[in-house]
This record gives structure tokens, C-alpha cells and sequence, in this order.
């Protein structure tokens, strides 16, 4: 028999078979399969120039051999990154998103996507990448020990002379904090409610957010051995403020 998949695999798991763009991209119009294939990728294109704009401003994406992609999902912003490096790396917990990564991306032949098994990067090896990006993967961690924890793990990955562009929500309401559409489907699926009838016709999802204040994570990035050259703010008209951090790795570690 398959092992079991951990609680955080699991949620993805199962967004992976209920509605995987809508996960990747959640915007509230395109639940329930919303989202056109081409839409969806041209989303990811923009927003990789948007968070890699200041990095690239201040020269710090000069070395473009090899990207990786962390929470990839389907390929979203992969597919972006491949039209700037050599050789892109895609990872994700969820072996569905794999799956449908692959087939949505078959066309790239330079692009690779590999399921993370484990709470670390350990299997990519060391100093590999010139850029380490992900965007709203972080927050959906467990807690903000695994969101540290890679990030440790990407300056461990990161090659001399490369960058990590990261976003984190760093304030959130306090209404939204509950998470209560979460809550709801955690208890209703231990009910043995489906997960199909949970997410279309209770629209509940298993999606966890947090946010971690910027000072911590600086503290974090300095702690690991990096250098935070710059935060770029976004607050929203929901009362969450997210920041993209563009983070080099000291000479010295």
C-alpha cells in the first residue's frame, strides 16, 4: 500500500484534483476551472518580470544557467523562467502538480520537474542555482519554521554571484486570520464529507496562509548567511501587506 501523505501534502494534493489553476492563481472569478490555459501562463509571465524587476535593476540576475522554481504548481511562472535560463528546475510537494506541470510544459525541453519529498532541498544538491524564486508558495506553509527553513535551504542552494527573489505576506488582518473556510474543511473532511462536495458546493478550501513581519525575516535571511539587498511593499485593499525580498548570499558563508 502507498504510505500516507502528510496533512500539508494532502490539502495540495487534493486542490491538485479539485481545481489546480484556481489554487495556483486564486483569484475569486476563476474558481471552479475559470481559468484558459493561455491566461493563466500570461499571469505567471508578468508577474515573474514584476517580482524580478528590482533584482535585475541592481544586476544581480547576470548568471542565467540554471533557475530553480519553488512551489512550481503546474509550471505557472516555470514557464516564464524558461525563456531566461538555461536549465529551470520546477519542484512542488504535490505529485498531481507534477504530473500536470510535465504535461502542460512538454514543449520545454530545457525544463525540469521534480516532486519534494522532504521538508528540505537536499536533493538538488549545493550551490547550484543563479536564481531561487517562488511566489505565494511560502505562505501556505505549515508554520513559520518550514517557511524559514527554506529559505535557509535556498541560500544552501544558491550559487556565488546569484540571487533568491521571495514574496511573503508580512502583515495580515485580523479577520483573515481565523481562516475559517480552512478550519471548516479540515473538520468536515475528518467527518468523511468528499472533498468534491466540500470545495464546490460549500465553496470551502484547505488553503493555510501566514505572515511573517519583515524584520523577522531579515533576521532570518542575516541569520542564514545572506544579505536582503531590497523589499519591495504591496499593500492590499484587504488589509495584507506582501513583500517581495531580493536576498544575495554573504561572501563569507
Amino acid at each position: 500500500m502507498p504510505e500516507p501523505l502528510d496533512p500539508h501534502r494532502r490539502d495540495w494534493e487534493e486542490l491538485a484534483t479539485l481545481d489546480p489553476l484556481w489554487a495556483i492563481a486564486s483569484r475569486r472569478d476563476k474558481r471552479f476551472g475559470g481559468w484558459e490555459r493561455d491566461e493563466f501562463f500570461a499571469t505567471g509571465q508578468q508577474e515573474f518580470d514584476a517580482m524580478l524587476g528590482p533584482a535585475r535593476e541592481r544586476g544581480l540576475c547576470a548568471q542565467r544557467a540554471a533557475a530553480l522554481d519553488f512551489g512550481c504548481g503546474v509550471g505557472r511562472i516555470t514557464r516564464a523562467m524558461a525563456a531566461c535560463y538555461d536549465h529551470v528546475v520546477g519542484v512542488d510537494i504535490a505529485p498531481s502538480m507534477i504530473d500536470q506541470a510535465k504535461q502542460l510544459n512538454g514543449d520545454l525541453e530545457h525544463v525540469e520537474f521534480l516532486v519534494s519529498s522532504g521538508d528540505d532541498l537536499r536533493f538538488l544538491g549545493d550551490r547550484r542555482f543563479d536564481l531561487v524564486f517562488t511566489h505565494v508558495v511560502l505562505q501556505h506553509q505549515p508554520g513559520r519554521g518550514a517557511a524559514r527553513r527554506y529559505i535557509e535551504e535556498f541560500l544552501r542552494v544558491l550559487r556565488p554571484g546569484g540571487v533568491i527573489v521571495f514574496q511573503l505576506p508580512v502583515q495580515m488582518a485580523w479577520r483573515h486570520r481565523g481562516l475559517l473556510a480552512r478550519r471548516l474543511y479540515l473538520l468536515l473532511r475528518t467527518l468523511k464529507v468528499p472533498t468534491r462536495v466540500l470545495y464546490e458546493r460549500l465553496k470551502l478550501h484547505p488553503i493555510s496562509m501566514l505572515f511573517v513581519p519583515q524584520d523577522e525575516v531579515v533576521r532570518w535571511v542575516t541569520e542564514a548567511g545572506g544579505n536582503v539587498e531590497h523589499v519591495v511593499r504591496e499593500p492590499s485593499g484587504a488589509g495584507h501587506v506582501s513583500a517581495t525580498f531580493s536576498v544575495t548570499a554573504r561572501s563569507d558563508t
